[in-house]
């Protein structure tokens, strides 16, 4: 017993990284897993079949970064490197990321997957970007597709 209350002191809860604004996951904690880097993929599927969270996963993750369960509604269990985006669901790809800058990670998702699929952007790296600093893809997109198309 005192073996694993001596273990449990030595393990580190996960520390958030700062961008900005933004909080980003802790990298050894959250380093994003890859399941595919495929666009064959990765552009012709759903990923409703792949979502098998169990509550237990979710209490742990919150648990990791330290974040009490029961203030889970204001944060996103996310998918550092989304499902959409042939990310893995596993733990060491998801955190509990603060709203509402999850929804500014949810568009430069679903962005990054439109020019993935359509060629225009590598998804590998796409997947690199994302598990360093998705807020670089966040800049770019504002600067080079969103402001772009508010200007027309």
């Amino acid at each position: 017993m005192i073996a694993l209350l001596m273990l449990l002191q030595i393990v580190p809860v996960a520390h958030y990284r700062h961008a900005g604004p933004w909080l980003l996951p802790d990298s050894r904690v959250t380093p994003g897993a890859i399941e595919t880097s495929d666009t064959g993929v990765v552009c012709h599927r759903t990923t409703i079949a792949l979502r098998h969270v169990t509550p237990a996963m979710h209490k742990a993750i919150f648990a990791e970064y330290g974040v009490p369960y029961v203030q889970h509604a204001q944060y996103e269990d996310d998918h550092l490197i989304s499902l959409e985006l042939g990310g893995k669901n596993d733990n060491s790809n998801r955190w509990p990321q603060p709203y509402p800058a999850a929804y500014s990670k949810d568009s430069v998702e679903n962005l990054a997957h439109r020019l993935a699929c359509s060629g225009k952007i590598e998804l590998r790296y796409i997947q690199r970007q994302i598990a360093q600093d998705w807020t670089v893809l966040y800049q770019n997109f504002h600067r080079h597709y969103w402001d772009a198309k508010r200007n027309r």
